[in-house]
């Protein structure tokens, strides 16, 4: 989550308004000169600020709720607007030289009408405090689409009114800046498909399994091909040139490592392309996701699953530290923009997810209690993951019976779908006719 310096422009009469940007634009925005009053801002990216939640007065989230539900019917309108603006593609590019992108055009997104007399004084307070809205909206926007990966977080809009009808119609326009790898239709496109390619591939290699094991194989997976972007995350100028680490592109391309914003939102899209509920956090300088499941909000974080983060460099399976977890301690979200949901006292997993060397993961230490067990072929490779019954198993040990992994993936297994967990959770693996 951003918080944004604002910069404003405001004019006496339109007449003397100059648009900064309308030299270089094929679609600008509407023209300042013919305008009545007119007012420019341009609201550009800071660091996160580190503002703890009150979980008192948190907005209470539900089965079905996102971050739109908290925003202003000011806010969801705008939101609503810029939404069906980017899905029905009629965003366009502000380009230079005929093809380079500077910005995105998104159009007008908010009106407003006021008495005719309104004053310049008065219209000036206005489109200077419809800023916060504006953020509160696109902020919103951006977490819950990260497929957009091809724009940036910062904006600008102009504000302007014209008598209509014996009053005075108020206007919003909005531009986005581009993301810098992103300048040109034709890469916007190659990155779209590739990206395509792999999510679909994700999404069918899980198709059969429980959604669970869905989540932990891509959070294993986002692991095992990624390796967290150290140089981008510790240089302040990076963003400036390349920001594909911080978008979807960095999670699922090869060559283009994240932080954990790419993380983030790869595993957040994942999630939205299977309706499972997903929300991107932000706070003290990290984004994370929280997933709804069973009635309660728990953490998944696959850049802290990334067992080279942050200064590993070679790719490895997640460790499940972060999965399903409830509020690690040194995670503080922002409430400085939007409320997140709060989560759980206690882990999907009583005692964590951890995948060890053995292959197995760990869970509630009770009789009769659950734990997620991995499949793994011969090339330590994820097939399948599932919750499996604990049983008594002789003093001190239980058996776990596994779910019913199919037949195929059963043969593709060096290790059998029954094994016995001593005290410290050592696995003694047994053949599957054993029993």
């Amino acid at each position: 989550m951003q918080i944004r310096k604002i910069t404003a422009i405001p004019m006496l009469l339109a007449l003397f308004m100059l648009f900064s940007f309308a030299a270089a634009a094929e679609d600008a925005a509407p023209d300042a000169g013919k305008h009545l009053f007119f007012a420019e801002y341009t609201v550009e990216e800071t660091e996160d600020a580190e503002a703890p939640v009150d979980y008192a007065s948190a907005y209470v989230w539900g089965d079905d709720t996102r971050y739109f539900d908290q925003l202003t019917e000011m806010q969801k309108e705008m939101y609503t607007i810029i939404e069906t603006a980017f899905a029905n593609g009629t965003v366009k590019a502000i380009c230079v030289g005929g093809s380079e992108i500077v910005r995105w055009d998104v159009g007008e997104i908010y009106t407003e009408t006021f008495p005719i007399d309104t004053t310049q004084a008065e219209f000036s307070s206005w489109a200077g405090g419809i800023s916060s809205s504006m953020q509160k909206a696109y902020t919103a926007f951006l977490f819950e689409h990260p497929e957009y990966f091809w724009v940036r977080s910062g904006y600008s809009y102009s504000a302007g009114a014209d008598y209509v009808d014996g009053e005075l119609r108020a206007y919003v326009y909005m531009t986005t800046p581009v993301q810098p790898a992103c300048n040109t239709q034709a890469k916007i496109d190659a990155f779209g498909v590739q990206i395509d390619k792999v999510v679909e591939q994700l999404l069918d290699d899980t198709k059969d399994m429980p959604v669970v094991a869905r989540l932990a194989y891509w959070d294993n997976w986002l692991a095992a091909e990624n390796d967290y972007n150290t140089p981008a995350a510790s240089s302040s100028t990076y963003i400036k040139s390349d920001e594909t680490p911080w978008s979807i592109i960095s999670g699922f391309l090869p060559g283009y490592e994240p932080v954990c914003e790419g993380y983030a939102k790869a595993f957040s899209l994942l999630c939205n392309k299977i309706g499972v509920p997903c929300v991107q956090i932000s706070g003290s300088g990290h984004r994370w996701t929280a997933v709804r499941l069973d009635g309660k909000w728990y953490v998944a974080d696959p850049t802290w699953d990334d067992p080279n983060y942050p200064d590993g460099s070679s790719k490895n399976f997640s460790t499940r530290n972060y999965f399903l977890v409830s509020q690690p301690t040194n995670y503080t979200p922002s409430s400085e923009i939007l409320q997140s949901p709060e989560i759980s006292d206690t882990g999907y997993f009583a005692d964590g997810f951890v995948r060890s060397s053995t292959e197995i993961t760990g869970g509630e230490v009770v009789l009769g209690g659950t734990v997620l067990i991995a499949l793994y072929d011969e090339n330590d490779r994820m097939l399948d993951v599932g919750t499996c019954l604990t049983l008594p198993w002789g003093a001190g040990k239980q058996m776990c019976l596994a779910p019913a992994f199919s037949s195929a993936l059963l043969q593709k297994t060096a290790t059998a779908a029954r094994f016995v967990l001593d005290d410290s959770w050592s696995p003694v693996w047994y053949e599957k006719d054993t029993f």
